[in-house]
Order: C-alpha cells, then sequence, then structure tokens
C-alpha cells in the first residue's frame, strides 16, 4: 500500500503585519474578491485582499485609508471605554451603574432596580464567562425598546421608512444602514449612551435613506432635521459617562 501526502494546490500565505505610518496593519491574503479594511474586537487592524494581492499593493491602500483607520480607531477606544472589566459597574443610558450579582433559579435576569443599581439574577451554574453574553443580551433587549418608538417617530417626521431593524455588536459603528435593503443595524452598546446621543445615531442612520454619503448634501439634511446633530456626536464619541452616586465604590457580589 503506497501513503502519498497530499499538499495544498494553493497555500494560503502567512499573514504579515505591515507598518504604516503609526499603524500596524495585519496583511491576511484569502481566495476571494475584494480587499477589505476592518478592525477586530481586540482592537487590531486588519486588511483581507486575494492571494494574489502584494506588500506593495497593501501598503498603498492602507495609505489611502488613514484617514479612515484614524477615524474608527477613535470611535473603537470610545467604545471600549465604556466596556465593563469586572462588571462591578455598568453603563445604561449614560450614566454608571454599580452592579449586583446574585444567584437566582430563574435567570439570567437584569433591572435597574430602586436601588439604582443594576442587579444581575444568574442560575448557580451560570460561568463568568457568560457575563458579557449575558449584559449584552439584555443591552440588545433595551436599545430595541428605546430606538423602536424612535425610529417610527423620526421616519414621519423625514418622510422615509426602513425596511427593518437590527440589533448586534459592533466594533467600530454605532450604527449603519444598508441602502439597498433599507435595512438599520444598531451596536448594542449605543445602549450605553444618553437618550440624545442614541436619538443622534437614530436620525444619522435615516439620513441615509435620503443621502447615501457623509457628504455636504447629507449634511444639510441632518443640519434640518437634528440642528445640533454635532454637539451630540462629539459627546457620544468623548466618552466615558458620568458615574450614578458611588458607583465607583460599590462592589459588585453574589448573594
Amino acid at each position: 500500500m503506497i501513503f502519498r501526502l497530499r499538499h495544498p494546490n494553493n497555500p494560503q500565505p502567512e499573514p504579515i503585519d505591515l507598518h504604516v505610518g503609526s499603524y500596524t496593519v495585519r496583511l491576511v491574503r484569502k481566495p476571494k474578491r475584494g480587499v477589505r479594511l476592518t478592525i477586530t474586537r481586540q482592537g487590531e487592524l486588519r486588511l483581507t485582499a486575494p492571494l494574489t494581492y502584494s506588500s506593495t499593493e497593501a501598503i498603498a491602500f492602507i495609505e489611502q485609508h488613514l484617514d479612515w483607520i484614524t477615524k474608527h480607531l477613535e470611535r473603537f477606544k470610545a467604545q471600549q471605554a465604556l466596556e465593563p472589566t469586572d462588571f462591578s459597574q455598568l453603563h445604561y443610558l449614560g450614566t454608571c451603574y454599580a452592579t449586583r450579582i446574585h444567584q437566582h433559579p430563574i435567570g439570567p435576569r437584569m433591572a435597574l432596580e430602586a436601588d439604582g443599581l443594576l442587579h444581575l439574577y444568574l442560575k448557580p451554574s451560570t460561568p463568568d464567562t457568560q457575563l458579557e453574553k449575558i449584559v449584552h443580551a439584555w443591552y440588545a433587549v433595551e436599545l430595541r425598546r428605546l430606538v423602536e418608538p424612535l425610529v417610527m417617530d423620526w421616519e414621519t417626521k423625514m418622510g422615509v421608512k426602513s425596511a427593518g431593524l437590527r440589533f448586534r455588536r459592533m466594533t467600530s459603528r454605532w450604527g449603519s444602514c444598508h441602502t439597498g435593503t433599507r435595512v438599520i443595524t444598531f451596536n448594542t452598546s449605543l445602549a450605553k449612551a444618553t437618550p440624545a446621543c442614541i436619538e443622534y445615531v437614530v436620525v444619522h442612520e435615516l439620513a441615509h435613506l435620503l443621502e447615501r454619503g457623509h457628504g455636504p448634501a447629507f449634511k444639510a439634511v441632518l443640519d434640518r432635521y437634528l440642528p445640533d446633530w454635532r454637539e451630540r456626536r462629539a459627546t457620544l464619541q468623548r466618552g466615558p459617562l458620568p458615574r450614578r452616586n458611588n458607583a465607583d465604590t460599590v462592589p459588585a457580589g453574589k448573594s
């Protein structure tokens, strides 16, 4: 019996790090068309390109998109500033709340209660690694509750109609509008922002149903419907958010 080693006909090259200015971008070549620049959840810049894409072409592409990189990394850092580290406190609607974690047979469940704390009720068997997932699921529910009536109200005011709303975690955007399908997606982390900032993102995404780009015509739409949109955007991008009472001193505990 003869055994033969199989070798891939077109092995994918190893990812390489490209240094352009003050940025490091990982170039990942795949058997696909198109070039895509993204920011991972770890804050790393990644350029995905076809197998035949050279390093020289990649560097040129990165240099052409330095403004995009700077802009979206700032957004990413603003969001990271709001991300919980040990879940002793969480941001919600523009305020930082201390949390209490309880073991409860009926869970998971989260609620902002009369004592001014965010309470997390978890089954005793819930691993700590699931906390982040549970928190963002709650953010998604709360954000949908807030955003849906806002969208309906602003659709009437602006004379537009979206085809649907989606809510998911995003790394570099607070929201996005697919002008082809007219579906709007919101970042679940937006639940941490103030109601005024949430409203700004709603109007911003609906404005794309009138103007696709971010040029003068798009800004004119925002000026017409939300004159203080620049201030709201600055607040959203600035972070972090104010704390609620002694939110930075009340420890989280399991009771």
